[in-house]
C-alpha cells in the first residue's frame, strides 16, 4: 500500500489538519508520502523543519507553483502535476479544507 497526503503551506504555515491526515495514513497501517503545495519555497523549506518529528513520513514531496501571489493557491495551477505524482499511489489523502 502506498500513501499520498496532500497538503498545502497558507500564511506561511502547514495546513493545521495535517497532522489528521497523518493519523488517518497511519490506522491505514503504512508509512506515507507527504505533498506539500505551495508558492513561496522560503515558506516551503521551513515547513520540512516541522514534518520530520512525524515519524509515519516516508518522503517530502515540494510542489511549487510562482505563478501566482505568495500565500496564493490555486487548484488549477496545480491539478495536472498533482494528477501524475498520485499516479504511483493507491491511496490518496487531502483534507477538505485544503487546495
Amino acid at each position: 500500500m502506498q500513501i499520498l497526503v496532500i497538503t498545502n503551506v497558507c500564511d506561511e504555515l502547514v495546513n493545521p489538519n495535517l497532522s489528521n491526515l497523518l493519523t488517518a495514513a497511519n490506522k491505514l497501517g503504512s508509512k506515507c508520502d507527504i505533498l506539500i503545495l505551495g508558492t513561496d519555497s522560503s515558506v516551503l523549506e521551513s515547513a520540512l523543519h516541522i514534518l520530520p518529528k512525524f515519524k509515519i513520513i516516508n518522503k517530502i514531496i515540494l510542489l511549487e507553483d510562482n505563478s501566482v501571489s505568495p500565500g496564493v493557491i490555486f487548484a488549477e495551477n496545480f491539478s495536472k502535476s498533482v494528477a501524475q505524482i498520485a499516479k504511483g499511489y493507491t491511496h490518496v489523502l487531502i483534507a477538505a479544507d485544503s487546495v
